[in-house]
């Protein structure tokens, strides 16, 4: 079963990424980033500062560390994975480069570093995925599956658990010394339901969708897939567009990417991610994966 709720298309809310970061520390140079509990990204590097102040509407700087593996575009990577059936209405984009979250050793042919003990559950119609505690579990890959692209279609499908906290970054991936990153966040308002925050900035600059009057049951598993093609940004739950900004945009260098958390360690996600697909191009809805419950 997918559930779809329809969503608003309309211009951007004016907070994304924040409601302010913890303090100002940016992870450090140096490269691999480092999964140790509470540590900081990139070895050597500041952990996020204590005791930030909490601003509404605001996006804290964060820069990541300049050390790292180069990325690449889709199509670089790893051979695609194959899908689980159901997830697709065929093979897929030919251009597509899918990575399955189906352990906690290497994604996408990429090895992982852990922080805390995400377990490998089953997923729906079959395959697995990872479930996170919403604690301290996360996975981070030193390497940046979006760098290089004028334009591009990322899609991820995970299950939003109850009980975590009301903001939520369970899908990061940045620039190696930059605040250039591409971000998916859930919002828990507390009556059972989530809603979706993206977030995107280059160097020719960011926009939010925060689509607050779209709003979803928590449990199900559900697809979320975000389009940037250089003049807007739009994002999508279960094939339907939520909302949409206008976005011009610039490709972005090689860098890393955390499942389950916020690159610097913050907003951790409670629920279970099973895979995310990057394509170099702008795909319409019929095209999208699909969520199996």
């Amino acid at each position: 079963m997918i559930l779809a709720l329809a969503g608003v298309v309309g211009a951007a809310a004016c907070k994304s990424d924040g409601g302010g970061e913890p303090g100002a520390g940016n992870p450090g140079s140096g490269g691999a980033v480092n999964g140790g509990a509470g540590g900081a990204v990139g070895s050597g590097g500041a952990a996020p500062g204590s005791g930030g102040a909490a601003g509404a509407g605001t996006d804290a700087p964060v820069t990541v560390g300049t050390g790292g593996s180069a990325g690449g575009a889709p199509g670089t990577d790893a051979a695609p994975a194959d899908v689980p059936a159901g997830e697709t209405g065929g093979a897929g984009p030919a251009d597509s480069v899918v990575w399955m979250i189906d352990n906690t050793q290497s994604i996408g042919g990429h090895p992982t570093t852990v922080s805390g003990a995400p377990m490998v559950i089953d997923a729906p119609g079959g395959g697995k995925a990872v479930q996170f505690n919403g604690t301290n579990d996360a996975l981070f890959v030193d390497y940046h599956p979006l760098a290089g692209l004028a334009q591009f279609t990322v899609e991820v499908i995970f299950r939003p658990d109850a009980g975590g906290m009301a903001e939520q970054r369970f899908f990061h991936m940045q620039a190696n010394g930059s605040e250039n990153r591409v971000l998916f966040e859930t919002r828990l308002p507390g009556n059972g339901m989530w809603f979706m925050d993206t977030y995107v900035m280059s160097n020719a600059g960011g926009a939010p969708l925060f689509a607050q009057n779209s709003q979803h049951p928590i449990g199900p598993w559900y697809h979320a897939a975000l389009i940037v093609d250089g003049k807007e940004m739009r994002h999508y739950v279960n094939g339907v567009q939520e909302l949409a900004v206008g976005l011009k945009f610039q490709p972005q260098l090689p860098g890393q990417t955390s499942f389950g958390v916020r690159l610097t360690k913050a907003y951790w996600f409670k629920g279970a991610i099973r895979m995310a697909r990057f394509t170099p191009r702008v795909l319409t809805p019929d095209e999208f994966l699909k969520a199996t419950n």
